[in-house]
This record gives C-alpha cells, sequence and structure tokens, in this order.
C-alpha cells in the first residue's frame, strides 16, 4: 500500500491521527499544521513515522544543526553524521521489519494516472550495478508514449551511470528467466 492508501486506512477506521491521539488523552499539544477541527492522517504523517529509527529502540541524534547562535538557519547533516544509539528504550517494531520498509519504500509503486494499481514491473527491475529498484519514467512527445525504467540512484543524481530499459524492447526468454531467478534469491 501507499503512504496516501494507508493514511485513507487509518481514517476509514477511526484511528486517531498523533494529534488526535495526544488531545484525546488530555496533551495541550498545537501544531501549525491543523488543517480543520479533527485532524486527520496524511501521506506525510504515514512516511514520517515509517521512516522514524526511534521505533526500533535506536536513540537518533545530531541530524540537524545550527549554523551560528546568532542566526536562525537549520542544516540538515548527512545519516553518516548523525549520532545513533541502539537500546535506549523498548522497541516497538523490529530491527528486520524497519528494513523491510525502508527498502519497500525505495520501490515506485505509484499508480498510473487514472489506474488503481501500479505498473507490472514495479518492485522487480533492479540496476545490475548499484542494486537500487529501477523507476519507470514517460516520455511524451509530438503525441506518441515512450515508456522505460532507469536507475533511481541516478534518478536521484547520484552516483551509479545510466541505465535504462524501453517497455518496447522485446524480452528474451534468458532475461524472464534471470527475473524470475532474481525474485527467488
Amino acid at each position: 500500500m501507499s503512504n496516501l492508501a494507508i493514511a485513507n486506512r487509518l481514517n476509514e477506521n477511526g484511528i486517531f491521527s498523533p494529534l488526535e491521539y495526544k488531545k484525546s488523552h488530555g496533551e495541550h499539544y498545537s501544531t501549525g499544521f491543523q488543517a480543520g477541527i479533527v485532524s486527520k492522517w496524511s501521506a506525510v504523517a504515514v512516511k514520517r513515522i515509517l521512516t522514524n529509527e526511534i521505533y526500533t529502540g535506536t536513540m537518533v541524534q545530531g541530524k540537524r544543526e545550527k549554523v551560528n547562535y546568532k542566526v536562525d538557519k537549520i542544516l540538515e547533516k548527512p545519516e553518516s553524521e548523525w549520532f545513533k544509539v541502539e537500546g535506549t528504550h523498548k522497541a516497538i517494531v523490529s530491527k528486520e521489519d524497519y528494513r523491510n520498509v525502508q527498502r519497500l519504500l525505495k520501490v515506485d509503486t505509484r499508480a498510473g494516472k487514472g489506474k488503481e494499481k501500479a505498473h507490472m514491473f514495479s518492485g522487480l527491475l533492479f540496476c545490475g550495478d548499484c542494486k537500487e529498484p529501477m523507476v519507470r519514467r514517460m516520455n511524451r512527445y509530438k503525441g506518441t508514449e515512450k515508456i522505460y525504467y532507469i536507475c533511481s540512484t541516478r534518478n536521484c543524481g547520484e552516483g551509479c551511470s545510466r541505465h535504462s530499459i524501453s517497455r518496447q524492447r522485446k524480452w528474451s526468454l534468458q532475461m524472464w528467466l534471470d527475473l524470475t531467478k532474481k525474485l527467488h534469491d
């Protein structure tokens, strides 16, 4: 499920959003994000929780730093500079589940415009070099559409070289066997 689908399911089932939960327990909590009388779950709130390592029992600090005490500018620091201490509190999510969620969040599972499901190769195509998922892209030019898949690392402007697979490409039996083998490994 996408983050939005999870948020919608939580709202449909009457599960309190974090702000509503705090209000229900008598906490006086205010935020600039209040959009109405009752705050609802959003895709952003779901993603914030899914990517927060604190639920695994790990305290994470030093994600940001203030440039200068005289200036109110705050910079995001690279993850390699964060301070992490495991076992500071009881975990409510296992490390394995957390790692699996992070892996799934990298997979392109967006449904096409007007479609309910993701494309058929979603989560199945991976870059041969960096092993990251490939993402679907569409080029429209003079009334024609070309669909292809590119390396997500390169798509983010990072290290890997430009790899792409055209959807129109003829798939050989060996390519399908290789793909099936990777799925079972």
